[in-house]
């Protein structure tokens, strides 16, 4: 709760009421704001797309046109709508571990208690007498109580205007863990909660990037999706407010990627030509699942019984390991033409295409370029991927070109203002 040294503010809002006049051209204020952020936030996959090209490789039968190969296979047919299905679920869960902070780090009603007059294990939040107890506002009303006149005897007008520090405090509710771990006027502890939640994304991107780029797509996104479940399961049994932060970095840290890993996927089943409509699917996918974690938040305040909701179910995803096929231009990319060509050949018959006679030779190459193809990518694979994008001619065409220098630079700014405005309103 932000306060001033004066003036309560979660009392102020609920005074002023929340669905009026006034909150509602906000809420759509900050609405446009969100609205834009989308907008943004996957510009680079059309930007930075692949077009079409051809290459010696291509030409000898060692490459593959992947969008041309796509095109061929269908990309609404019941191949592509299943696994559009099960990619679009994960986003759709997501969305119950994104940001339940808010929910399980909110802040509560408290104030303080005051041994002379009521018990240590007292549950009446309001007495008779409270009102001359506290001072008037601000945030000395939930972490300074008046000094009682007489011990026992708690009339009304039976307190001085001196004020001592609360020792403890009785909480109007324990659904969070402000209460459960007793984070009275310490509101930098509730709110350090998201930091590290944001720090465990910055740390978990380049981790599971690597891990999807050297190890597959899927891998990454099963591995992501199962760590997150039953990381994200301990917070329940947290017993102090230390062990809740550290598990709440690590179930970032490993289930953050879990997005990127099913959005690259879902892109690489494509063409180039189909992706902002299953773009457009995911992000409503998203929304969806905030919506669907917003119902469960109110269904099951209690912050330990949400946990145990909705966290396990993300297990159902190591499921995928038999349902889910891996990227097929992943494959291609690392020389796997046998494991690719499975793939393709079970989608043409779920599709019920019949792939043509170039499709099947360029597959069916001399196994002798496939093992050169495959030795190149293996060298590059042990150099590992920094050293390969440094080494990349590309690299240094691109910062030597004005516009590219100024582009990386706006798109580094970009980024962090659409964080901030993500963020910012929780």
């Amino acid at each position: 709760m932000v306060e001033s040294k004066d003036v309560d503010t979660d009392r102020l809002m609920r005074e002023l009421g929340q669905t009026g006049r006034y909150h509602l051209r906000v809420y759509v204020l900050v609405a446009l704001a969100a609205v834009q952020v989308g907008l943004l936030h996957t510009t680079y996959i059309f930007l930075a797309g692949d077009v079409p090209y051809r290459s010696k490789e291509m030409e000898s039968g060692v490459g593959l046109d992947v969008d041309a190969l796509m095109q061929e296979l269908g990309q609404f047919k019941k191949f592509h709508l299943l696994n559009y299905v099960l990619l679009s679920l994960v986003p759709f869960a997501l969305n119950h571990y994104g940001v339940n902070y808010v929910f399980l780090a909110a802040d509560v009603q408290y104030r303080c208690l005051v041994p002379e007059c009521e018990a240590a294990n007292t549950t009446e939040y309001n007495p008779i007498w409270l009102e001359n107890a506290l001072p008037p506002n601000g945030r000395e009303r939930r972490c300074k109580v008046k000094v009682p006149l007489e011990d026992g005897f708690c009339q009304p007008d039976h307190f001085s205007d001196k004020l001592r520090s609360c020792e403890q405090w009785l909480y109007e509710t324990h659904d969070t863990i402000v209460a459960e771990f007793n984070l009275a006027c310490q509101d930098w502890k509730r709110t350090l909660v998201g930091t590290i939640h944001n720090i465990g994304m910055l740390v978990s991107l380049p981790i599971f990037g690597f891990i999807s780029d050297r190890w597959g797509r899927k891998r990454a996104l099963i591995l992501s999706s199962c760590l997150l479940a039953i990381i994200g399961t301990m917070k329940a049994f947290s017993i102090s407010y230390e062990m809740y932060v550290i598990v709440e970095f690590l179930e970032t840290v490993a289930g953050a990627s879990t997005f990127p890993a099913a959005y690259v996927l879902t892109i690489e089943l494509l063409g180039q030509n189909k992706r902002v409509l299953t773009t457009a699917f995911l992000g409503i996918m998203l929304a969806l699942g905030g919506i669907s974690f917003a119902m469960f938040a109110k269904t099951f305040p209690y912050w330990r019984t949400f946990i145990l909701v909705v966290y396990p179910p993300s297990l159902l995803f190591l499921s995928y390991i038999y349902f889910l096929p891996e990227s097929i231009r992943w494959l291609l990319s690392k020389g796997r033409k046998e494991e690719a060509f499975k793939i393709v050949t079970k989608a043409a018959k779920m599709n019920n295409v019949t792939l043509s006679d170039e499709t099947i030779r360029q597959f069916t190459v001399e196994e002798k370029q496939t093992k050169d193809v495959k030795t190149e990518t293996n060298e590059e694979e042990k150099q590992g991927l920094w050293v390969q994008v440094i080494k990349s001619p590309h690299y240094y065409d691109s910062f030597g070109d004005l516009f590219m220098v100024v582009d990386n630079v706006y798109l580094c700014i970009l980024w962090s203002g659409n964080k901030f405005c993500i963020s910012g309103w929780r």
